[in-house]
């Protein structure tokens, strides 16, 4: 047995019955031959010169601990995958090589065995490793199991343990077994406490603390994901596209100063077209517009949050949200074939709203935006962004309506109750005739009814008979456990009671018919 010097051809064993499988050993392998072939890759795969033939007459039999790195490197480099492979790159045993072998040698019927020790096994002690009853209180929450009961679960699994008591403490010192490779500290020891009894269920179940203020990132990551999930909600899709535009249209949809695109511009881009960083998302988003009207596709909304830049420093860069609308939509039933400036302006208010506070717009005047249908957005004192009808002469006459808000110049609300719901929400829909009032005002009232209702949605409305029927899907947020069937319906029966005291009929439910 030695070690390779350089790379060196290698017959292995293989699959095939006729032809071997050559394989190029690399330096530093660990080899057995004779003088004149390479008989094995020892620890990984035999070799085609020592595989047993029908005329064999001869064997034998190799047994020895390899170093695992070495195993496991040689593996990597020559790419081959047996089962020797996986068990001595994990580490085996070595004083019970010889008694494994004459056993092994015994089974195959042997009964005169000489065996010949080419180096004596050195037995090394395994290391004693600590473990506080403290640490694994604090490192796992398990305060229920005892010092004793640590000490019996590691004898079972072939420790030697012994105990030692210290002031306001317990100390386990534990010998592992010799074929135990893999345990090297305490939190190796806490492992096999915790897996005597399976699936880790005497760990208690420890809920996320969460912090009444968070940081700036984390609010802007937070305001970013809500108006991603409502404008998902509005039927708009989210692009990404690239944050280099040409140098043109970063001319015609910013009002940065030459000096200042110069400094944004790449000097190896990947393209022509795309050699400046963008100071704005709109052009990319027009782009794709362009390429469905073009393409004879119909365009639909879409949205994009992402990077901007206004200096070629590093910290001259923003994250905005923009959109990009058709004001001609498709014909639809009980929709109106074109979205306006109002459909834009009430999108974006109901986006803003997440954040805290509705704006309020103030006409503009922006060189890429149609004049007398722009208007920049305002929240107090700030201006966080704009929303209009792009120019003609930059969609090519077509009418696109577009947005760009910046999130982080949103003021900073007053930051809401943190609350974690451990249960999903319940649903429920009631349908009910309205003698007197508005829906508005009805639906308003029903909400107020009840803590644990955080929304009610219209989902129908139409005239029967010369009366109002309506009907309505409540949501339901229980708070610590789930309800049990008998609580869904009283709660659903207190919103029935009050609907009927206010002059509401219910309709079409027979589970309420005493009422």
């Amino acid at each position: 047995m030695e070690c390779t010097n350089s790379d060196t051809p290698f017959s292995a064993l293989s699959s095939e019955k006729e032809t071997a499988k050559t394989v190029l050993i690399p330096p530093s392998s660990i080899v057995l031959k004779n003088r004149e072939n390479i008989l094995a890759l020892s620890g990984i795969l035999g070799g085609d010169h020592s595989k047993f033939r029908p005329s064999s007459t001869l064997m034998y039999v190799e047994a020895a601990e390899f170093d695992p790195k070495t195993i496991s490197l040689t593996g990597q480099k020559t790419r081959l995958m047996t089962g020797a492979r996986r068990i001595f790159e994990r580490g085996i045993d070595g004083a019970c090589v010889k008694n494994h072998l004459i056993q092994v040698l015994r089974w195959m019927g042997f009964s005169l065995i000489n065996i010949h020790t080419a180096k004596p096994y050195a037995s090394s002690k395994p290391s004693e490793i600590a473990l506080s009853v403290n640490y694994f209180k604090k490192f796992t929450g398990c305060n229920g199991i005892t010092a004793q009961e640590m000490s019996q679960r590691l004898s079972s699994f072939g420790f030697q343990v012994k105990i030692e008591s210290q002031k306001d403490n317990e100390v386990l010192y534990a010998v592992p077994a010799l074929w135990r490779k893999d345990i090297q500290g305490a939190p190796d020891l806490i492992e096999e406490i915790l897996r005597f009894k399976g699936w880790y269920q005497e760990v208690p179940m420890t809920f996320p603390l969460l912090s009444s203020c968070s940081s700036a990132h984390n609010l802007l990551h937070k305001r970013i994901q809500d108006a991603r999930t409502y404008l998902m909600h509005h039927e708009l899709g989210e692009a990404v596209t690239w944050s280099f535009i040409s140098a043109n249209k970063a001319r015609l949809f910013s009002t940065l100063d030459e000096s200042v695109l110069s400094d944004m511009t790449l000097i190896n881009p990947i393209a022509k077209d795309m050699a400046v960083m963008r100071p704005s998302m709109l052009p990319n988003l027009v782009d794709l517009a362009l390429w469905h009207i073009h393409n004879h596709l119909p365009v639909q909304a879409r949205f994009e949050w992402g990077p901007v830049f206004f200096s070629g420093h590093p910290k001259g860069q923003k994250t905005l949200i923009s959109g990009v609308f058709s004001q001609n939509l498709p014909t639809a039933w009980g929709r109106a074939p074109c979205f306006s400036f109002f459909d834009l302006k009430r999108l974006l208010e109901g986006m803003c709203m997440l954040w805290g506070k509705a704006p309020y717009y103030v006409e503009s005047q922006l060189p890429w935006m149609h004049p007398g249908q722009c208007a920049s957005i305002w929240v107090k004192d700030r201006c966080v962004g704009f929303m209009g009808k792009i120019h003609p002469r930059l969609t090519e006459d077509h009418s696109l309506m577009a947005f760009e808000v910046d999130p982080e110049q949103y003021p900073l609300a007053l930051a809401p109750e943190n609350f974690v719901a451990i249960v999903p929400p319940i649903e429920k829909e009631l349908s009910f005739f309205l003698d007197s009032g508005t829906i508005g005002n009805f639906l308003y009232e029903l909400k107020q009814q009840s803590a644990d209702l955080i929304d009610v949605c219209l989902l129908d409305c139409f005239e029967k008979e010369n009366r109002t029927s309506i009907s309505v899907r409540c949501t339901f947020q229980p708070k610590d456990r789930s309800w049990s069937g008998e609580e869904i319906h009283q709660h659903l029966e207190s919103l029935v009671r009050w609907a009927h005291r206010n002059g509401a009929l219910l309709r079409g439910n027979a589970l309420f018919s005493h009422l």
